[in-house]
């Protein structure tokens, strides 16, 4: 944390409290910090050492972060490297979506079809389809657990006469229903 004196005047007129979000927010971005202090849990400290121990903890992952937010071109130059494979599928994902609004056509992959109609009604494949959406697997990762395809398989297996349809109204079925 930052003492009050590294703050101008018309920051602290504005504002009681000020505190540093590693998740970003608004326009900003995720800071990744070191995974090992970002990945410690703690229960509720029940004594002084325990105590402590958490203050020191969460002082070096407050150093660890600012470091990284001092110079962020490291961050940045790894974020690109990392997640440029789940953004270009996110973009494939968005575009056949946008097609199937815009013409009104059903998803020609089956089996994709079918993981989205599945996950409304199963937990652990609506928590594969939630990673893929959130950017944090890519769907072949997701998907491709044992656990997910066994049962999607059985969704499928369970509905054999299933055909991929439209996902919700065409563009001109939205458009109709604005007024101008």
């Amino acid at each position: 944390m930052m003492a009050p004196e590294e703050f101008p005047d018309e920051i602290l007129d504005s504002f009681d409290i000020i505190g540093f979000d590693p998740r970003g927010i608004g326009r900003s971005h995720p800071i990744q910090c070191d995974d090992t202090l970002m990945t410690k849990n703690f229960t509720p400290p029940a004594t002084q050492t325990a105590w402590n121990e958490l203050v020191a903890h969460n002082r070096r992952l407050g150093e660890c972060c600012r470091q990284v937010a001092a110079d962020p071109t490291g961050y940045h130059a790894w974020t690109a490297q990392t997640f440029h494979p789940f953004f270009d599928a996110q973009v494939a994902a968005d575009r056949a979506s946008e097609q199937r609004l815009a013409h009104g056509s059903p998803p020609t992959d089956v089996r994709a079809a079918a993981q989205a109609a599945c996950a409304f009604g199963d937990p652990v494949v609506m928590r594969a389809r939630a990673r893929v959406r959130h950017l944090l697997s890519t769907a072949d990762d997701a998907y491709g657990s044992d656990e997910a395809h066994e049962r999607v398989t059985a969704w499928m297996a369970a509905r054999p006469d299933f055909t991929p349809q439209p996902d919700g109204p065409t563009r001109d079925q939205w458009d109709a229903l604005i007024p101008s």
